[in-house]
């Protein structure tokens, strides 16, 4: 089974009986295929092994070099060293190339759609304000001339005015992110009310994002 209409399915199980409709037109509609994709990384990460010079600085060069460690015998505990069940060096657990094809796959899905639907809102913001849009082109234009191109360190380092828009665009239209969660290390106390530690601490993006302590003019589109 392939394409948005099985993903769609598997994300409305509780639906029932109502899910079948939509595995039905995902057989005669369906065009993308997990499979097919999980064989074109397999087929970037074989040719990323033979060649090393071929390596880059992504996240995908990151998973491919999750791999077993070996540790110094400094870094063995007494008690490994003495109860005769590691001799040597101890390897700590690493990824699968199967776990990284399945990593890469689903950060690439994760990523997309979350990547597109900021830029769709950062567009409209743009076109609602012209003097902010103004404001981004002129910047982008200076640091074209002074560096020739916009690659990562220019857009992280020098595109200040930029990042602070789509900074602000995010905290509006947050996309894909209703909760943020955080659990105690250790126990802790806040407003008379004691926590446990390994309590997860859910918070709303939302309510703080709009929360007019911190931003005066927060439901202002």
């Amino acid at each position: 089974m392939i394409g948005p209409f099985h993903m769609l399915a598997h994300c409305t199980t509780s639906f029932g009986p109502l899910a079948a409709p939509i595995l039905w037109l995902s057989r005669i509609f369906g065009n993308f295929s997990f499979k097919t994709f999980s064989e074109q990384t397999a087929k970037v990460i074989e040719i990323r092994k033979k060649h090393p010079e071929l390596r880059r600085n992504d996240l995908l060069q990151n998973l491919i070099d999750a791999e077993y460690e070996d540790l110094s015998p400094t870094q063995i505990s007494s008690g490994d060293a003495t109860n005769g069940s590691i001799k040597g060096v101890r390897k700590t657990r690493a990824l699968s190339s199967e776990e990284v094809i399945m990593n890469s796959t689903v950060l690439f899905l994760g990523g997309f759609e979350t990547s597109a639907t900021a830029l769709s809102f950062i567009t409209y913001a743009l076109g609602k304000y012209p003097d902010v849009q103004e404001k981004v082109r002129q910047e982008v234009n200076e640091v074209l001339h002074e560096g020739g191109s916009l690659d990562y360190e220019t857009v992280t380092k020098k595109l200040k005015y930029v990042t602070q828009v789509i900074n602000e665009a995010l905290r509006i239209w947050p996309p894909g992110l209703t909760f943020t969660t955080r659990q105690a290390r250790e126990d802790f106390e806040y407003q008379g009310i004691k926590y446990k530690a390994g309590t997860c601490i859910m918070s709303p993006v939302a309510v703080i994002h709009m929360d007019e302590r911190f931003f005066s003019r927060s439901h202002k589109v």
